[in-house]
């Protein structure tokens, strides 16, 4: 159990940084609000736009199902040592950074909107829905724990 607390913290840490660097999106475009100058048509921005919510709802809805499929790989082990030796904790680990990743993705689109359209509430939106599907799929010790006890019953 000990190498399940130390990766608990690893991931715990992560998923903070993660979640830090979604107002770190904000304040970088709302910096660069007034030093970009981009001119795109009005009607080519909104086919952006349309496509930048798209591709965002999809992402999200997509993030359970990558994260089940991760978890559902059992035999994946390789580059564990570098994160955990305990496969469990390893394969949470991939699963979660995978879904933050996934999650963090929209607030990048975001930021992109916004430098592209300066409308700041696409940036607040898409950094928003990205916190909350951050938080959503947060790391859970007792996830990562019952997942561990799991694992070890098959093997």
């Amino acid at each position: 159990m000990d190498e399940l607390e130390k990766s608990w913290k690893t991931i715990y840490i992560i998923w903070i940084a993660m979640l830090i660097a979604l107002f770190v999106y904000m304040l970088v475009g709302l910096s660069l609000e007034d030093k970009m100058d981009i001119s795109i048509e009005k009607s080519i921005l909104n086919i952006i736009r349309y496509v930048v919510y798209f591709i965002s709802g999809v992402v999200v809805f997509s993030i359970k199902y990558v994260r089940n499929f991760i978890l559902s790989s059992k035999n994946s082990m390789q580059g564990s040592d570098v994160i955990s030796n305990n496969p469990a904790a390893f394969n949470y680990i991939k699963a979660t950074i995978a879904s933050l990743a996934m999650a963090e993705s929209v607030a990048v689109l975001g930021l992109v909107l916004f430098i592209l359209g300066k409308n700041k509430v696409d940036l607040y939106l898409l950094v928003f829905i990205s916190a909350i599907s951050m938080i959503i799929y947060r790391p859970f010790r007792e996830q990562m724990v019952k997942f561990a006890r799991e694992m070890n019953g098959q093997n």
